[in-house]
């Protein structure tokens, strides 16, 4: 592995079941589709609605259209015009459907992924009320250079930005930026998450492979986890830790506080790669 300043560490929080185990004993990862999201505002950005605006903006982005329909052929400038009308009634109403949704989305998968293993919320919402465990992972950041065969693979991901705007498309930015902010961009209600996304293009599916060896770091169980669930969490890490790949594999378990409404991982080393953050965090002793 190289410089440690070249990866963040990020954390999935899970419930305990056979589903959630197969990111150790199988490698495999869940993506879930956006459409799919819990929260309505994902994916629906704030886009124009008014056909005249389309037209007095977005000229360069209907010409490529007209150009598309009628290829080399020559058009008469009233032709021209009423088919920018056409097409910007079009493109004023396209986003809220969920037609459009899904042929922009559809293919498209999402690993959700937070840089802080120590919420208790977020243990309670996606680790089934503390009882569940936490998965951690060392990983690259996505950068230009990376190929997009590695992202899902690789672990990849990309910071979520929080704002309390929808973000705003205009049809003539690139399609990659467009989407880009629409599945990066989240209220700031859900800030505390301090979320994490892995998208995946190149390999549909809902359930995919990861490099299990190069990635996985840390599993943490929950405060509350049941002794039955602690003791096959412990047989599945020792077991990983005896492949050569995995012999670096590392069981926390997650604790209380007894002062304070915060969970405390002893032993668990400083989560790299942190963005700045005045939230609160729990001490690790």
């Amino acid at each position: 592995m190289s410089d440690d300043t070249d990866y963040i560490d990020c954390f999935k929080y899970l419930p305990f079941d056979d589903g959630s185990l197969a990111v150790l004993t199988q490698g495999t990862m869940k993506y879930t589709r956006p459409m799919r999201f819990n929260d309505p505002f994902e994916v629906l950005p704030v886009y124009p609605r008014d056909p005249k605006e389309i037209r007095n903006q977005d000229t360069d982005f209907l010409d490529e259209m007209i150009a598309r329909a009628v290829g080399s052929k020559r058009i008469p400038i009233s032709q021209r015009l009423a088919m920018r009308q056409k097409l910007a009634h079009h493109f004023a109403n396209l986003p809220g459907t969920a037609d459009w949704q899904e042929q922009v989305f559809g293919d498209m998968g999402v690993c959700c992924l937070s840089r802080n293993p120590f919420n208790i919320l977020m243990w309670s919402h996606y680790a089934r009320l503390h009882t569940g465990f936490v998965v951690g992972f060392r990983m690259q950041r996505l950068t230009d250079k990376c190929a997009e065969s590695d992202v899902g693979y690789k672990m990849l991901p990309l910071p979520v930005d929080y704002s309390k705007e929808r973000p705003k498309i205009n049809w003539s930015e690139a399609t990659s930026e467009m989407i880009r902010k629409m599945v990066l961009t989240k209220s700031d209600d859900w800030s505390y998450e301090e979320e994490e996304r892995v998208i995946e293009w190149s390999r549909p599916g809902e359930i995919l492979p990861y490099d299990r060896d190069n990635t996985l770091q840390y599993v943490i169980t929950g405060a509350k986890m049941d002794k039955e669930s602690l003791g096959r969490l412990e047989e599945i890490v020792a077991n990983l830790r005896e492949t050569p790949g995995l012999a670096h594999l590392r069981l926390y378990e997650a604790q209380m506080s007894e002062t304070k409404y915060a969970i405390e991982v002893p032993g668990l080393p400083k989560p790299k790669g942190q963005l700045n953050s005045d939230r609160l965090r729990a001490p690790i002793t």
